[in-house]
């Protein structure tokens, strides 16, 4: 080959050099530029002002669902908190005539403390034991208010009422379920 030839090739070859480098720069600054809208449309995103539907759950990192909060085929309104193996927590229910009840459960899933408004619109709390029998219950009423405490089969044993004029009444019930003492 000749000088001629040699040199013609390199200066095709420092042309073809120069546009390669142009061609790298020019994809740098693409990927540079796609990458940066990318990035600006994702800040750009602001959330939803809204969000409907009929249930959410809440699950841990193993997936199993640790709480509910939504709607039941009747029309009631519902929120649950549960513990890891989905037993114990929390239930609250409002169904569409107004009632509404908060429970918290113990580790075996037994409601042990009741809270709830009746259709009355009057409120009530009960205590269970670890069966889930009736211990304690409170109670306001439209013309009294109370307090009764079971024995171990439900039976009352104690009740203390003060009606809506200020009247207060004691009773103590035997095995039996018959008032052994009552003042007045």
């Amino acid at each position: 080959m000749d000088d001629a030839t040699v040199e013609g090739l390199t200066q095709r070859v420092e042309r073809l050099e120069r546009a390669n480098r142009w061609w790298r720069i020019g994809a740098t600054l693409l990927l540079v530029g796609v990458g940066a809208a990318f990035l600006m449309a994702a800040s750009a995103a602001k959330p939803p002002d809204e969000m409907a539907a009929k249930k959410f759950k809440l699950v841990d990192d193993q997936g199993n669902q640790r709480g509910a909060w939504g709607t039941q085929p009747k029309g009631a309104t519902f929120f649950e908190l549960t513990g890891r193996d989905g037993r114990g927590g929390i239930k609250a229910i409002v169904v569409p005539t107004g009632e509404m009840s908060l429970a918290l459960a113990d580790i075996n899933g037994r409601p042990r403390i009741l809270m709830g408004i009746g259709t009355n619109n009057l409120p009530a709390v009960g205590l269970t034991d670890e069966s889930g029998r009736p211990r304690v219950g409170i109670a306001v009423g439209p013309s009294a208010s109370g307090l009764r405490l079971n024995g171990g089969d439900e039976a009352p044993l104690a009740e203390l009422v003060v009606t809506k004029d200020d009247r207060v009444g004691l009773a103590f019930y035997g095995k039996s379920g018959k008032v052994v003492w009552k003042a007045p």
